[in-house]
């Protein structure tokens, strides 16, 4: 009885590898974009769900100020202007962080200090509001392709991937979503 050896030659097994590469190429890029789709839907969304408890806000206050988003998202900190996305991510993890302002005035958010005195004067500002979302540079996923997105309740809602955006707009280059 002759006993054959059988197996794969060293071409047979590097046409294989090949040929798995290849599909790897073409596969990788394709779920990356997908991830990175999947990522801005759910921070459109986010979006939408804060601008919906700022208007609840606005209806039962008749402003805009003392908007906490920590009555919301939790967390330790009292008067809380910014969240990180996806929620409780750290680190390199955050793919986009959202921060709530006063978009009549610069720089000025809608909660501080001043909602905890309730002699305050200040409480008749704050009539309008703009959601910033600049995205996290230090993730590989959405740092370069990716959007900064900017929605106010005067209904300006774009999108810009090269440009950080204001709380007035979205600079050039950008696209309404």
């Amino acid at each position: 009885m002759i006993k054959s050896n059988r197996g794969f030659t060293l071409i047979e097994v590097m046409v294989v590898v090949m040929v798995m590469a290849i599909i790897a190429a073409i596969a990788f890029p394709s779920y990356q974009a997908y991830v990175r789709r999947a990522a801005e839907a759910g921070v459109t969304q986010e979006i939408l769900k804060i601008s919906e408890l700022l208007e609840k806000h606005k209806a039962k206050n008749f402003t805009y100020k003392c908007f906490d988003l920590q009555d919301y998202y939790g967390g330790a900190l009292d008067n809380l202007t910014a969240i990180n996305y996806p929620i409780n991510a750290v680190g390199t993890n955050v793919q986009y962080t959202l921060t709530l302002v006063d978009s009549r005035a610069n720089n000025q958010v809608l909660v501080d200090a001043s909602c905890n005195d309730p002699d305050s004067d200040t409480l008749g500002l704050a009539q309008q509001w703009a959601i910033i979302v600049t995205k996290n540079t230090s993730n590989t996923l959405v740092k370069d392709k990716s959007f900064n997105f900017l929605m106010t309740s005067e209904g300006n809602k774009c999108k810009n991937k090269a440009n950080l955006v204001t709380r007035t707009g979205c600079g050039e280059g950008a696209e309404k979503w």
